[in-house]
């Protein structure tokens, strides 16, 4: 691995969190999401892995879109299990 596929890698992740951390924002404010945020992450989580592989479609290297859509989904994955624990906490 190069040097200049890890920037690739990181850009690409910024790039594809984008859109689902503004949905996160936005249902941030509206109580029902609150309460399942298991929904929440889920479409955002998978909402990134799409963009990612939406990428690699677009000619984009498949191995930095692959460790994009790894690490996006873990970025949403921990994301909901600190909402959920907060949530729960909360109750």
């Amino acid at each position: 691995m190069e040097p200049a596929q890890v920037g690739n890698i990181i850009g690409y992740f910024f790039g594809i969190i984008l859109l689902p951390v503004i949905i996160l924002i936005v249902c941030n404010f509206i109580p029902a999401a609150k309460r399942n945020p298991e929904i929440v992450y889920g479409v955002c989580g998978t909402l990134a892995v799409f963009l990612a592989l939406l990428s690699a479609a677009g000619g984009a290297n498949i191995l930095n879109s692959t460790i994009s859509a790894v690490l996006g989904a873990l970025f949403f994955f921990f994301g909901y299990r600190r909402a959920s624990k907060k949530r729960d906490t909360d109750a």
